[in-house]
């Protein structure tokens, strides 16, 4: 590696250590404040997810409650948020975290990331039931890099956790068996969850109002998880089918919504090729549970939003051409799922035109049976109450 490349790789890591070490400085011998919470989502990609109901909450049912987020710089969508924020690796950073009561995470924090004191409380809410391996069921080979500047990051996080938070007995098993964690899970179901419990019939006119689309008709949505190589070449599901066979199928006109994960690079030009005009693109979309609340037919691959969107209890179908090839180990084989699942476009119509309401909503009161799910749409306010009552 080249000196410049070394030089390059080190410096954020320097500039970090500095600013920590200016807000320690600065924050001398304070102690944390008993109603401050610090609030970091998917490594500060995010402004969403478990944490966003828990600072909505704390700020409409605790108004001395003081509410930081923290994000990274590459997120442009900051500036919607209505609590004090600042950007990764500051002295801010540092400082608003040190003196915090409360820091509230859903993705592992390292070492450069976090810096828990005596007093603070570390709740850990993760995001989402898995399909996909988790914990120590992940193999993958880190570069000498990644060892020497990221070292450990799994145990330190679950070292650093005084609590979590689980939807179901079957996620429960997995902190305890793949994260390794010997603290508190308390089962008060996931505060993004919520939102399907409640109604909130605004929200349909609200993402009509944003795309311009006529509130009547029904949506459909097709949000496909992420590939590594970061291409469009499995997304080939047929949207035309889906639509013409579904509008046969419910007799109501429909609007084709559809949402790709936020690593994939945005090309428009891509995007029209993979799916055509006449399709609305929300990636951009602030909130992805506002989404799933609102569609009538819900269509992904292997993206754990299929397990918040079963509490809608409304039709949802797995597309995964690339199953075979996809699955770096699923606790759960598709065919045990309570959804339609189809492997190519040829399946399409056969499969929506007779999906039976009845015997879907069988399947899932069976599935949320097995896993042992909790949720019952208190998850925040349980968790906002269960933070108060740790001590640390």
């Amino acid at each position: 590696m080249k000196f410049s490349e070394i030089v390059k790789r080190i410096w954020p890591h320097t500039l970090a250590n500095l600013a920590y070490a200016t807000a320690r400085l600065l924050v001398g011998m304070k102690k944390p404040q008993a109603n401050k919470f610090f609030c970091i989502s998917l490594l500060g990609e995010s402004y969403g997810d478990n944490i966003k109901p828990l600072s909505d909450y704390l700020a409409k049912h605790e108004p001395e409650a003081q509410i930081v987020w923290a994000f990274s710089k590459h997120f442009s969508e900051a500036h919607k948020c209505p609590h004090k924020v600042v950007r990764l690796y500051t002295v801010a950073y540092y400082y608003q975290m040190l003196t915090s009561k409360y820091i509230l995470s859903n993705a592992r924090l390292n070492q450069r990331m976090i810096h828990k004191r005596k007093g603070q409380i570390y709740l850990q809410t993760w995001h989402g039931t898995a399909l996909k391996r988790l914990g120590t069921d992940i193999k993958r080979k880190r570069s000498q890099w990644e060892q020497l500047y990221n070292p450990g990051v799994f145990e330190f996080d679950v070292s650093n956790t005084d609590v979590m938070i689980s939807g179901s007995r079957f996620m429960t098993n997995l902190y305890r068996d793949k994260f390794l964690f010997k603290g508190k899970i308390a089962e008060t179901g996931t505060p993004r969850n919520d939102i399907f419990f409640s109604s909130q019939p605004q929200l349909r006119q609200k993402i009509c109002d944003t795309y311009g689309l006529e509130e009547g008709k029904l949506l459909i949505l097709y949000a496909p998880t992420f590939r590594a190589d970061r291409k469009y070449t499995y997304y080939s599901i047929d949207l035309k089918q889906v639509k013409d066979t579904w509008e046969r199928k419910t007799g109501r006109a429909c609007d084709f919504l559809v949402r790709l994960h936020p690593k994939l690079k945005q090309d428009n030009k891509a995007f029209e090729k993979a799916f055509g005009k006449g399709v609305t693109d929300v990636t951009s979309y602030p909130d992805m549970q506002e989404l799933l609340y609102v569609c009538d037919l819900f269509i992904t691959d292997y993206s754990a939003t299929m397990f918040d969107f079963i509490y809608t209890r409304r039709p949802l179908l797995i597309f995964a051409p690339d199953h075979e090839s996809y699955n770096r180990g699923f606790y759960f084989q598709l065919s045990e799922l309570p959804f339609m699942v189809i492997t190519d476009n040829q399946d399409i119509e056969k499969t929506l035109t007779h999906f039976n309401p009845q015997t879907y909503g069988q399947r899932v009161d069976a599935f949320l049976e097995r896993i042992g799910s909790v949720e019952r749409g208190n998850a925040t306010e349980q968790v906002v109450n269960l933070l108060r009552r740790t001590n640390n």
